[in-house]
C-alpha cells in the first residue's frame, strides 16, 4: 500500500506540470544544427510577440495577368489596363506589385490603384528613342475585411501592355 502511495504521488509530481504547460516556445537556427525543420502545424491563431501582430490563416498569394490582345495593348489613358480582385475575410498586411512594358518615345508613367485610390508610381524614359521598357510598381499596407481590387493605369494612351506573357499583377496576402 506504501508502494502505491509512493507511486501515486511520483506520478502526480512528473505528470502534472505537462497537462498545465500553455505556452511553447520554439527557438530555431538557421542554418538547423540537427535538421530541417519542414512542418509546423498551428490550430488557431499565431501571435507573434515582438510586434503582437497576430496571423489567423496561412499567407496566400493571388496573380492575376493582362487579359488585352495587342502590343501595346488598346486603352483609353487614365483607364485601368484590367482590375485584380481579392477578399479578405479579416483585416491584414497585403503587398501588391504590378509589372508591364511599353513601346513609346521619352517619358512614360505607370501608377498602382488600391481601392481606387494611387498607391505607387513610376517613371519609364527611353529618351529619343522609342523602345520595349518595362515598368514595375509596389504598394504594402493593411487593408480592411472585405472585397478589394487592384488596377494598373497610365496617364498616357496605348502604350502599355502586350498580353498575359508582358503584364501581370501579384498580391500576397497576411490576414490578422
Amino acid at each position: 500500500m506504501l508502494y502505491r502511495s509512493m507511486f501515486a504521488f511520483f506520478l502526480l509530481l512528473t505528470v502534472t506540470p505537462l497537462c498545465s504547460a500553455d505556452t511553447l516556445t520554439l527557438t530555431t537556427y538557421y542554418p538547423s544544427p540537427s535538421g530541417d525543420y519542414q512542418d509546423l502545424s498551428v490550430a488557431g491563431v499565431i501571435t507573434f510577440p515582438a510586434s503582437g501582430s497576430t496571423m489567423s490563416r496561412a499567407p496566400r498569394t493571388v496573380h492575376s495577368t493582362d487579359p488585352r490582345g495587342g502590343c501595346p495593348g488598346a486603352l483609353a489613358a487614365n483607364t485601368d489596363f484590367w482590375t485584380m480582385a481579392f477578399t479578405l475575410t479579416r483585416a491584414g498586411t497585403v503587398l501588391i506589385s504590378g509589372d508591364s512594358i511599353r513601346n513609346a518615345l521619352g517619358r512614360a508613367d505607370l501608377i498602382l490603384y488600391v481601392d481606387g485610390t494611387m498607391m505607387m508610381q513610376t517613371i519609364t524614359n527611353t529618351g529619343t528613342t522609342s523602345d520595349w521598357v518595362g515598368g514595375h510598381v509596389q504598394w504594402t499596407g493593411t487593408l480592411a475585411a472585405g472585397a478589394h481590387n487592384a488596377s494598373m493605369r497610365s496617364p498616357q494612351a496605348n502604350i502599355w501592355g502586350c498580353g498575359s506573357s508582358w503584364s501581370s499583377m501579384d498580391a500576397v496576402i497576411f490576414e490578422n
